[in-house]
């Protein structure tokens, strides 16, 4: 498996937004429907686990020798322009509550959608 880089981030994230436009043409034909806000598919469990497969794939690039939970989600913060939150044991504790909505997620998401508006024009 190939290092993950921003680049790699960036073809999956564009897949991912390609896809829900080709669904959405092919099951929904009302054009109100594809002129609604795109919505991404990745909920903040789901984001979570990305960061997670990412860590567990071994090819994560880093500066250091090994990387930690905190420093993937980093990295995918620093891949989309947020601010990394400081609290790192606040973020470290809203990372293990799998199913709480947290804010920082929610900004990786929103980011996540304004990327994808502003790579596909």
């Amino acid at each position: 498996m190939p290092a993950v880089t921003r680049e790699t981030i960036a073809r999956y994230l564009i897949l991912q937004h390609t896809s829900l436009e080709r669904q959405q043409k092919l099951f929904y034909c009302r054009e109100s429907f594809l002129k609604q806000e795109y919505k991404l598919r990745l909920t903040p469990t789901e984001l979570l686990e990305l960061s997670l497969s990412l860590l567990a794939s071994g090819k994560l690039e880093g500066d250091s020798k090994s990387v930690t939970q905190i420093g993937t989600v980093r990295f995918l913060a620093d891949c989309l322009g947020l601010d990394f939150p400081a609290n790192y044991d606040s973020l470290m504790y809203q990372l293990k509550e799998r199913e709480q909505l947290t804010k920082f997620m929610d900004e990786l998401r929103q980011s996540l959608i304004a990327y994808l508006r502003k790579k596909n024009g």
